[in-house]
């Protein structure tokens, strides 16, 4: 198999589903490419054929599908794709997203009636000990004893 096939391909019927799906070196783990870029890539997302693969993935026991799409704010496909979805997770880095961004794709995503299951928070400056207090348990237990 030529490297490269994925989604686009599948969707396209140049390949079979599970010609697209690559074994991780995590277990029960794996992965399907985007695949070659298509001329109109957002016919291909909201085909029928899109809805049949996720069934058939569910069919044959995927438990969970993760897809990871360009910003939801800034391309079309991701609304689209997020509408046949059990929910969205948005990934937002901390003091660079705008917020009026990440209010946008929230608005957008509710838009396409799409589940919002939460926000990862990336790039982050935080110290674990304050954030849950145990700064002074550790003033607390650092005194010397006498």
């Amino acid at each position: 198999m030529k490297a490269g096939y994925g989604l686009s391909d599948v969707l396209t019927d140049t390949i079979t589903y599970d010609q697209a799906i690559y074994p991780t070196h995590v277990n029960n783990f794996f992965i399907m490419p985007a695949g070659t870029t298509p001329a109109r890539p957002l016919e291909l997302l909201s085909s029928k054929r899109m809805k049949l693969l996720f069934e058939q993935l569910k069919a044959d026991s995927f438990t969970y599908i993760v897809i990871d799409t360009p910003p939801l704010s800034l391309f079309s496909d991701a609304g689209v794709v997020a509408a046949e979805t059990d929910g969205l997770v948005f990934v937002v880095q901390a003091y660079k997203t705008p917020r009026q961004i990440i209010k946008r794709a929230k608005e957008l995503a509710e838009h396409a009636h799409a589940k919002i299951i939460g926000f990862i928070l990336t790039h982050a400056d935080y110290h674990i000990p304050h954030v849950y207090g145990y700064h002074q348990y550790h003033k607390y237990y650092s005194r010397s004893k006498n």
